[in-house]
């Protein structure tokens, strides 16, 4: 009997088994050592319209995981968790779907980002200028977490007009989760955008999508 107790045990603590302390909602809680599990080095971003008024920003570059192969590679996330403050060491709450490497956010924090358009929308926002304060910005942020703010490891949101944005705002932001939308309209004419987000270490991505 003790074996097989035993094999349950490594079962539940190891590979994070379902146990009473699951949850209804199809989450569980699972030990992490690091709450996140991987970072992308950002060198490219790209603009996808997920609705008429809805932009999401998609980056992309190298991927520094827990599970890399590559010694070399995982060192480096080793690197970022430190830099990042990530010793999480206690139980999150994950969806059944999770796997390990799922929890992705981005080597560098942002620190600032504006829009801009190539046309008039009004007597306060000419060619050129800055749309800030017509556009909100979404995300999610494993930061509160980390800070001891969200217990279980859980995940806050950010929903801001981008020119209240502050650069704690966009710590440590979820992977696949930043949008920018345009809520007081109903569509957006022809025009082109420009999406332009600078990092902490001065590195400015510009990105334009034509409408």
């Amino acid at each position: 009997m003790r074996p097989i107790l035993l094999v349950i045990g490594l079962c539940i603590s190891v590979l994070g088994c379902k146990t009473k302390e699951d949850h209804d909602n199809g989450t569980y809680l699972l030990y992490k050592e690091h709450l996140i599990d991987a970072y992308i080095c950002v060198n490219s971003i790209s603009i996808s319209q997920i609705g008429n008024t809805i932009f999401q920003i998609n980056c992309s570059g190298p991927i520094y995981s827990i599970i890399s192969q590559d010694q070399t590679a995982k060192s480096t996330f080793q690197e970022l968790a430190i830099k990042h403050n990530d010793t999480f060491n206690q139980k999150a709450v994950v969806d059944f779907g999770y796997k390990v490497g799922d929890n992705i956010s981005y080597a560098e924090n942002f620190v600032q980002i504006d829009i801009y358009s190539d046309t008039t929308w009004d007597d306060k926002h000419k060619t050129g200028d800055s749309l800030n304060d017509l556009c909100y910005f979404t995300a999610l942020t494993y930061a509160p977490a980390l800070d001891g703010r969200f217990s279980y490891g859980m995940v806050g949101e950010i929903k801001k007009r981008v020119n209240e944005l502050t650069t704690s705002d966009l710590r440590l932001l979820k992977s696949g989760t930043i949008q920018l939308q345009f809520p007081d309209v109903e569509y957006l004419p022809p025009q082109t955008l420009t999406i332009v987000l600078k990092t902490e270490t001065e590195q400015i991505f510009t990105v334009n999508y034509k409408i």
